[in-house]
């Protein structure tokens, strides 16, 4: 039996975030795997540069890492009862053809969400 591959976003950039945090103690309960932590540093979408100089590699790294993990933990900040629009189009949500169907199968067991606070 091979050993799961675990990608872990965390929406937020800082080194100490509590998204991080988050996402770090996730991977630790989830037990034995690899751990991969995504890193959401590239420019913003831009259709122009895409279409004279390709997708960048940081956006083609991460839809590889997406299409190649067994499990996908997301963990971001919430705004207007949706993640942020950069998290969206780093991970390649909400993007038929794009992002993490790019390789193989798109296979979505679980989605569950969560949040603190009132609202």
């Amino acid at each position: 039996m091979t050993t799961p591959t675990l990608l872990g976003i965390s929406g937020s950039l800082r080194k100490a975030s509590t998204n991080t945090k988050l996402v770090r103690e996730a991977a630790r309960l989830f037990g034995d795997c690899t751990y991969v932590e995504a890193d959401l540093h590239m420019p913003l979408y831009d259709g122009d540069v895409e279409a004279s100089e390709g997708v960048p590699e940081a956006a083609q790294l991460i839809a590889r890492q997406i299409a190649e993990a067994d499990a996908v933990v997301i963990s971001t900040p919430e705004y207007n009862k949706a993640p942020p629009r950069c998290v969206e189009e780093r991970a390649g949500l909400g993007q038929p053809g794009r992002g993490a169907s790019v390789g193989r199968q798109t296979r979505r067991r679980d989605i569950r969400g969560c949040r603190t606070g009132r609202g």
